[in-house]
């Protein structure tokens, strides 16, 4: 008798804690979420302006007599184009919810997956840019010549951006899945009529 109260008490005192538990991993869930979402939202704002000031330099193509310039900008512009098609959309999206610590773990790893990705394209550009310039020096003809070097600065100065953008937002998704990964709470139980364990470990 004095046994089955003894397991009974066991199990309620058990299910506290892991209400506790997971009480306290709802808050951090929560918490770290909010975290997530301001960070991307840093990010996307910056692409935003990023792609904005890219455009609206596009007017510089109108009124510059210089072809290589008219090339540099009109390219900024369609940078800032396609960083505004990739940005808006993650801005306006509802928020992604977690249910726990390992979902959010996994998302954040994801994220941190697909920032390394653009960097390395990045990286791409960068060396696209600098091939053109190279190859604008070998054109006998001006316009080409012109043409191919203002493109390439222009894929230089966008790579270059874009590349120091996407290494921040890679490092800053890391570092919060770190502290969501070293504050994740691991709980295991086994419970048998005259057995009880409670693992809890961080």
């Amino acid at each position: 008798m004095i046994q089955k109260v003894l397991n009974i008490l066991k199990v309620v005192t058990f299910s506290l804690l892991v209400a506790d538990l997971e009480a306290q991993d709802t808050v951090s869930v929560k918490n770290w979420t909010l975290e997530k979402q301001q960070l991307n939202k840093r990010g996307m704002v910056f692409l935003t302006s990023w792609a904005s000031v890219n455009i609206a330099s596009g007017t510089a193509a109108l009124i510059t007599h210089s072809y290589e310039e008219k090339c540099f900008y009109s390219m900024n512009s369609g940078w800032g184009l396609v960083n505004l098609v990739i940005a808006v959309p993650s801005l306006v999206a509802k928020p992604k919810t977690y249910s726990n610590t390992q979902q959010l773990s996994t998302d954040l790893k994801r994220t941190e997956k697909i920032f390394l990705i653009n960097a390395g394209l990045d990286v791409v550009y960068i060396g696209a840019g600098i091939g053109a310039m190279e190859f604008a020096k070998s054109r006998q003809n001006i316009k080409e010549k012109e043409m191919y070097s203002g493109f390439g600065k222009s894929f230089i100065v966008q790579g270059t951006a874009l590349l120091f953008f996407d290494a921040f937002m890679y490092q800053m998704n890391k570092k919060l899945r770190i502290k969501v990964k070293a504050n994740q709470q691991q709980v295991a139980l086994f419970v048998s009529p005259s057995n009880f364990h409670f693992i809890y470990r961080f």
